[in-house]
């Protein structure tokens, strides 16, 4: 049997003390092997907004949809995940995080070579932001899995974005 089991610890207990070492794994993880690889990235048309297909594909009507000047935050931004927002909305602001300086220096290098200049890149644990109702669109992918508790990384977000919010 395992060792938390003979001590009768409750397995939620043993992940809130072994929190930060997960979290440490992650970020040195990501130092080493910034994702996803990227080699390069072009955009077809910096004319095209893709707002208008996104308010259409997800159903969202003229009071609940994406707008030109939308606060968007990237928890968990990795490498271009951000960029590729920019990409789709060319005037939005998006505050792009992450645990991994490796990945946000990618990240960054990218939305420069491109010419994005609509992105904020911030170093940053998710479990410890403390954002209130600050956000139009959050876009958080392959993220919560690593969390010690995914449904405190969710309990984050839903905090950060607004009561309109998408």
């Amino acid at each position: 049997s395992s060792k938390c089991l003979e001590r009768s610890i409750p397995f939620h207990e043993m992940s809130k003390r072994n929190s930060e070492a997960i979290i440490s794994a992650v970020r040195e993880q990501y130092e080493a092997f910034p994702y996803p690889p990227l080699e390069t990235i072009s955009q077809e048309d910096p004319a095209r907004d893709l707002r208008a297909s996104f308010n259409l594909d997800f159903y969202l009507e003229r009071e609940r949809s994406l707008k030109p000047g939308a606060r968007i935050w990237v928890p968990g931004c990795g490498t271009r995940w951000a960029v590729m927002m920019a990409l789709q909305f060319g005037d939005v602001e998006i505050l792009a995080t992450d645990l991994s300086s490796n990945n946000l220096a990618k990240h960054e290098q990218l939305a420069r070579s491109l010419g994005l200049s609509n992105i904020e890149f911030r170093r940053e644990n998710l479990l410890e932001a403390s954002y209130q109702e600050q956000f139009d669109y959050i876009s958080c992918v392959g993220v919560l899995h690593h969390l010690p508790d995914p449904g405190e990384g969710f309990g984050v977000i839903s905090r950060a974005l607004k009561g309109s919010g998408l």
